[in-house]
C-alpha cells in the first residue's frame, strides 16, 4: 500500500508562495541627518530601502552660507544633497559659515529740475543678500546747496520697506520746478536707523538737482579801444593821470595789443561767425550783404544764435514792430501784454509771441528754438566805441540795424511794462508793452 505525503498548507513553513517558493522581505535603512548653526536639513530621516538614494533640501538662515555637507556617499548641488545608493544606516552632516548680516546702502541720484511742478527724484536703497523677513530702513533729507521748500520737498521721518524676497527699493524724493537760471545744486539723504535683520554700510547718498535753465552765458566787452581825460575822447591809453580805463582791460584790451585768439572776427574784442539759411558758417566770411546776404550770426564769445534781419518785406523784414505779449502766464511779470498791436507782414500776428512761433515755423538757420532774448543778452551786442547818433552795433554783421528792440524781460515795478534796449541811445530802457517796438531772436546755440 503506497501513502502519498508531502502538500501545501502544512504547519510547516511560513513565507512559501504557492510553489512553495519563499520571498525575502526588503532590508529598509534609515538615513538621518545633523544640521549645524546656522541652517536646517529637510526632512529630518528617510528610511530608504537598500540600494535607493535619499534626497534632502538644505537651507541658510540670515547671515550664514553652506560651508560642506558630507556623508552617505552623496553630493551637494544647489541647496539640494542626494545620498549615493545606501546599504547601511547613515548620517547626512551640514556644516554653515557665518557670513553677517546683509549689509543696507544707498546710491547717489540725480534728476533734471524742470521748470514747473514737481519731478521725482529716485533713490536705490540695495541689500547685499537677501534678509531674513521684511526689512525697515528710516531715512531723512537735509541741505546742501539745494534747500527744502524752494529746491525740493523734504523728508524727515520717512521709512522704507524692502519686502522679504527682494533685495532693493526705491526712495521718492519730489523736486520743485523753476525757471531760474542757476549753478547744478544738490542736498543729502541719510539712512538713519534699521530693522535687526540687516547693517547699515553706506548710509548716506547726495541727490544732485540739474539746472535744465537757459545757461550763464559769458560777456562781450563793450568794443572801447581807446581813453579819455578830462577834456578829450580817443586818446591812446593808458592815461597816466587816468589810469584803469575800460580799454585797459579784457578782450579789447587783448585784441588792441594783438593776443586775442578769434574763431571769427568782428571789432575789438567781439567774435562773430556770418551763418547761411541752413546754420553753416559761409564759406567767405568777408562777404558784403549786399553780395551774399547771411541769415543769422553766431557770438563766439556767449555761444549765442541771433537773427540777421532782412529788407525784404517778408516776415523778417527789419521794419516790423510788434507789442510784447506773453500768454503763457510764466515770467510775464504779472500781465501778458498786448496781442498783435504792431506793425507786421501779415497784420494779424504783430506781437512778439506769434512772432517768435512764426520764426520757429520757418527753422530760420535750420533752428527751432528761436525765443525773445533777455534784456542782459541784447545788451552783450552793444558796441560802445561807435559814434552817436550812429546804431551801437557792428553792421558788418548785424546790417539793417533799428533803434529799439524788445527782450523778454518784464519790468519788476510796474506790471504794463517791460525791458527794451536802444541801440541808438546805447542803454537799456523801459517801456509800455501796447508798444510797437522791432525783434531780433536769439537760440541758445545748442
Amino acid at each position: 500500500l503506497l501513502t502519498a505525503c508531502g502538500g501545501g498548507g502544512g504547519n510547516g513553513g511560513g513565507g512559501g508562495d504557492a510553489g512553495g517558493n519563499d520571498v525575502e522581505t526588503p532590508t529598509t535603512f534609515t538615513v538621518s541627518t545633523n544640521a549645524g548653526l546656522g541652517g536646517s536639513i529637510s526632512p529630518a530621516t528617510v528610511e530608504v530601502n537598500e540600494g535607493e538614494t535619499a534626497t534632502f533640501t538644505i537651507s541658510t538662515t540670515d547671515g550664514y552660507t553652506i560651508d560642506e555637507v558630507t556623508g552617505c556617499g552623496g553630493t551637494l548641488v544647489g541647496n539640494t544633497f542626494t545620498t549615493g545608493p545606501v546599504t547601511s544606516d547613515c548620517t547626512v552632516t551640514a556644516s554653515f559659515a557665518s557670513i553677517g548680516l546683509p549689509k543696507l546702502s544707498i546710491t547717489d541720484a540725480s534728476v533734471t529740475e524742470g521748470d514747473n511742478g514737481t519731478t521725482t527724484l529716485s533713490f536705490t536703497v540695495t541689500l547685499s543678500a537677501l534678509a531674513n523677513g521684511d526689512v525697515d530702513v528710516n531715512y531723512s533729507t537735509g541741505d546742501g546747496s539745494a534747500m527744502a521748500g524752494s529746491d525740493y520737498i523734504a523728508a524727515t521721518n520717512g521709512t522704507l520697506v524692502i519686502p522679504a524676497g527682494s533685495t532693493s527699493a526705491a526712495i521718492a524724493v519730489s523736486i520743485l520746478g523753476d525757471t531760474i537760471d542757476e549753478i547744478d545744486e544738490s542736498f543729502i539723504i541719510t539712512l538713519n536707523s534699521s530693522s535687526a535683520n540687516v547693517t547699515l554700510d553706506s548710509a548716506t547718498a547726495i541727490g544732485t538737482i540739474i539746472d535744465d535753465d537757459t545757461p550763464y552765458i559769458p560777456l562781450n566787452d563793450t568794443g572801447i579801444t581807446t581813453c579819455a581825460d578830462d577834456a578829450n575822447n580817443g586818446l591812446a591809453c593808458p592815461q597816466v593821470e587816468y589810469p584803469g580805463q575800460d580799454a585797459e582791460h579784457g578782450r579789447d584790451a587783448q585784441a588792441l595789443a594783438g593776443s586775442l585768439s578769434k574763431i571769427g572776427d568782428g571789432r575789438a574784442g567781439f567774435d562773430f561767425t556770418k551763418l547761411d539759411a541752413n546754420g553753416n558758417p559761409l564759406a567767405d566770411q568777408s562777404v558784403a550783404y549786399t553780395t551774399t546776404p547771411w541769415h543769422c550770426v553766431k557770438d563766439n564769445v556767449t555761444g549765442l544764435i541771433w537773427e540777421v534781419k532782412t529788407t525784404d518785406g517778408g516776415v523778417r523784414d527789419a521794419g516790423h514792430t510788434y507789442t510784447w505779449y506773453n500768454s503763457t502766464g510764466i515770467n510775464d511779470g504779472g500781465d501778458p501784454g498786448v496781442a498783435n498791436g504792431g506793425t507786421c507782414v501779415d497784420g494779424s500776428n504783430c506781437d512778439t509771441e506769434k512772432y517768435v512761433a512764426a520764426v520757429n515755423a520757418i527753422g530760420l538757420c535750420g533752428r527751432t528754438d528761436w525765443r525773445l532774448p533777455k534784456v542782459e543778452e541784447l545788451l552783450s551786442l552793444l558796441d560802445y566805441s561807435v559814434a552817436y547818433p550812429f546804431i551801437a552795433i557792428d553792421t558788418a554783421y548785424f546790417p539793417n540795424t533799428m533803434s529799439i528792440y524788445w527782450s523778454a524781460s518784464p519790468y519788476a515795478d510796474s506790471v504794463s511794462r517791460a525791458w527794451s534796449v536802444g541801440f541808438d541811445s546805447r542803454t537799456d530802457m523801459i517801456n509800455q508793452k501796447i508798444v510797437g517796438h522791432n525783434v531780433r531772436l536769439v537760440s541758445d546755440g545748442r
